[in-house]
């Protein structure tokens, strides 16, 4: 899946967290990795808001939840080809479930498509935590750069995944889709 650029660079992360020097050679390549992680393990871009058309498939529900934790606005939703009026056959959270009023959801698969903006502005007070995480692990993984390897008997491997340790891990998960998009 392609995401938008993320637009968080050294400066960035130096303004949150006293952990990054953004002299540290290669640390843009930190931060893409980092990001790219959190993004892989969240299911959805995350950040930054950005306006989508999404087509899902119909779940035959009331619900329909969208593949994203931050929906700031929906222009548009439209069932197996007819618009649908807010308020009137749907209503929406800011948490991305969509609610069909009187009556369920299409079955149809790619059978919705919704016009929304989601994710969340660098600069929101929610997004802080996030950024912190990022911060932390883009830290982690410039202090050890050849990587701390996982051996379990014979076996070695090494992975991104070994920066997102402890409170960043946890935060990172609050982001995260309860299930694979």
């Amino acid at each position: 899946m392609a995401y938008p650029p993320h637009g968080i660079t050294a400066a960035v992360l130096a303004s949150v967290t006293d952990l990054i020097d953004p002299d540290t050679p290669n640390i843009q390549s930190a931060i893409d990795a980092a990001v790219s992680y959190a993004r892989n393990t969240a299911h959805w871009h995350i950040f930054p808001a950005v306006g989508d058309t999404l087509t899902v498939d119909g779940e035959g529900g009331e619900v329909l939840t969208l593949p994203s934790l931050h929906v700031n606005s929906i222009t548009s939703v439209t069932e197996r080809g007819r618009e649908l009026e807010e308020w009137t056959d749907y209503e929406w959270s800011k948490t991305g479930d969509l609610k069909r009023l009187g009556g369920c959801w299409t079955t149809r698969w790619q059978g919705i498509t919704v016009e929304m903006n989601h994710g969340y502005d660098l600069t929101s007070a929610d997004f802080a935590d996030l950024l912190k995480a990022i911060g932390t692990a883009v830290a982690t993984a410039a202090a050890n750069p050849l990587g701390i390897p996982e051996v379990m008997g014979p076996f070695q491997w090494q992975s991104s995944a070994g920066a997102w340790i402890g409170d960043a891990a946890t935060t990172l998960g609050r982001y995260a889709l309860p299930w694979s998009a």
